[in-house]
């Protein structure tokens, strides 16, 4: 039943908005089950009906904020994320993991490469789109106090061309990172 409810908050994230008769098609689920379902989560504030039509409530914003995913790590990261945006006009920064075979998004900084594909913090890419971003991007690995790799730093541009000077910004910021993370207890950015 936990599992249903998930699917369809999960297949509303997706959509943004849906009814009853899509959600339960989308999950998998008998209509009456989703329908049910959806009731509940309406019941407690995570989703929200209007004219018949469903969408992720307040509710589920407030306990998404308090997700902080690898805090350590982010904590390590936004500084150098900062001066790096700042160093390469327009550019999109952020440090992601890997996590469950997908690219994890742990701390970012917004850029002009977001009006074309947002990537903030919680958001995860599949090997494919992966690929796709890294195309017009430069991503050095960030290492733990152990010589591990743990992270990468990905500085996007909106073209190709805007890539050739700054691979060395970049990997300079994932050496900050690295020192940072070099005096913080490696479990505290387990994710």
């Amino acid at each position: 039943m936990l599992d249903g409810a998930f699917v369809l908050l999960e297949e509303l994230a997706r959509a943004g908005e849906a009814g009853p008769s899509g959600l339960a098609e989308a999950a998998r689920l008998p209509k009456a089950t989703a329908h049910r379902l959806l009731g509940q989560l309406a019941g407690v504030g995570a989703v929200e009906s209007r004219s018949g039509r469903y969408r992720i409530g307040p509710r589920m914003f407030h306990v998404g904020e308090g997700w902080r995913p690898a805090a350590a790590l982010r904590a390590a990261a936004l500084p150098p994320l900062r001066q790096l945006a700042a160093s390469i006009g327009g550019a999109s920064v952020n440090v992601s993991v890997v996590d469950a075979g997908q690219m994890l998004i742990v701390a970012a900084v917004r850029g002009d490469a977001d009006d074309v594909v947002e990537l903030r913090p919680g958001f995860r890419l599949s090997g494919q789109e992966f690929s796709c971003v890294s195309a017009v991007s430069s991503a050095p690995v960030v290492h733990a106090a152990t010589g591990g790799v743990v992270a990468c730093v990905n500085a996007r541009v909106l073209g190709p061309g805007q890539l050739a000077g700054i691979e060395p910004l970049v990997r300079r910021a994932a050496n900050i990172v690295s020192a940072r993370l070099a005096t913080t207890n490696p479990a505290l950015f387990a994710w």
